[in-house]
């Protein structure tokens, strides 16, 4: 096919969705968008990316030492890619770039720089949190075999894994995509916009399910190792309790492990709840026909992924004030690195 016929063949596709009614309408879903990615979104995903700077500081500070702080460094680069790749997702959404005449397609230039990109980090992001539960898991199950098997060094090459994996998921739409310049009718000019490859050999659907697929499989992992592990660990602190004579120094025991996985189960967690709606979202993709970028329910499809962004954020932005709650090595190195931050805290904790 060539490339006129498959700029026909979408243009046919794009008219065919105005036979129907726009649901919601094109205003709605400008608004809504608007206020998810402008308004909501920029400003945490601007917040976050600051938040997963300071934490990299203070986990390289810590060391690499420790299976974990491997594990949440990865993370926050995961979680720093994701913001920094949904910043740029909201800048091509601004008008100025139409005041200022730059000759692009934005949403075209937004989909190959930054939707696919951070869709593999969020994916990254969800696989590391898998990674961290089954660590956890592990430890409560086997505390002395999983020290020696698993050491910081095997730690880094798992996780370099789940980055090569998901980033070569991408390969299918960047194989076959590219920016070139296309000569745009409305405009009468060249603009930067998405070109074919090998014959308009289009795999988008294949990159969609493999992306569905993996953040699928991360979901219900999480999910499950997290069950596991509090039911373990409520196990072990049971089974403590009635083996040893020494009541306080098994409730010691078990206070130290519940620390250990405190932040575990509160990673996990907020991910299970801030990834229901990618869930919902992929699954109206293959259920529901129309609900796509061209189909009867483009504006829908959408307005539902501009939810999806911000929930996005809030999950790779928060972490900060997780460990700061519930880690006190992190609050100690925090406050090493940051003590003009707390001054009046540090002053107060001085005091007699």
């Amino acid at each position: 096919m060539s490339p006129t016929n498959m700029n026909v063949t979408l243009k046919e596709l794009g008219e065919s969705r105005d036979i129907y009614q726009p649901f919601p309408s094109d205003e709605v879903r400008h608004f809504v968008e608007l206020v998810n990615l402008a308004i909501l979104s920029f400003p945490i995903a601007l917040i976050g990316s600051l938040a997963n700077i300071v934490n990299l500081i203070v986990f390289f500070r810590q060391g690499m030492d420790s299976t974990l702080n491997v594990a949440l460094a990865a993370l926050a680069i995961s979680d720093l890619c994701s913001l920094l790749t949904l910043i740029l997702f909201v800048i091509w959404l601004s008008p100025l770039l139409a005041v200022l005449g730059v000759p692009v397609k934005p949403s075209e230039a937004q989909h190959l720089t930054a939707g696919l990109p951070h869709g593999c980090f969020t994916r990254i992001t969800s696989w590391i949190t898998a990674y961290i539960a089954a660590e956890r898991c592990l430890c409560v199950a086997y505390p002395l075999k999983i020290k020696r098997i698993l050491t910081p060094r095997r730690a880094t090459g798992i996780i370099a894994c789940i980055y090569i994996l998901m980033i070569i998921s991408l390969f299918p739409e960047y194989i076959t995509l590219y920016l070139d310049w296309i000569w745009d009718t409305v405009s009468n000019r060249f603009l930067l916009g998405l070109t074919f490859r090998y014959n308009n050999l289009r795999l988008d659907g294949l990159t969609f399910l493999v992306y569905s697929l993996y953040m699928f499989a991360s979901f219900v992992t999480v999910t499950l190792l997290t069950v596991i592990l509090i039911v373990k660990l409520k196990n072990n602190a049971k089974w403590r309790k009635s083996a040893t004579v020494d009541i306080d120094r098994s409730q010691r025991i078990s206070n130290r492990e519940q620390k250990a996985v405190k932040i575990t189960l509160t990673l996990a967690s907020l991910l299970i709840i801030t990834f229901c709606p990618t869930i919902m979202v992929s699954m109206c993709g293959f259920l529901v026909p129309g609900f796509s970028v061209i189909g009867r329910y483009s504006n829908l499809f959408f307005l539902s992924w501009s939810f999806v962004q911000v929930f996005d954020a809030t999950n790779a932005s928060i972490n900060i004030y997780l460990y700061y709650r519930l880690s006190s090595s992190y609050r100690r190195t925090f406050h090493e690195l940051f003590p003009w931050c707390f001054t009046k805290e540090l002053a107060s904790t001085k005091q007699p």
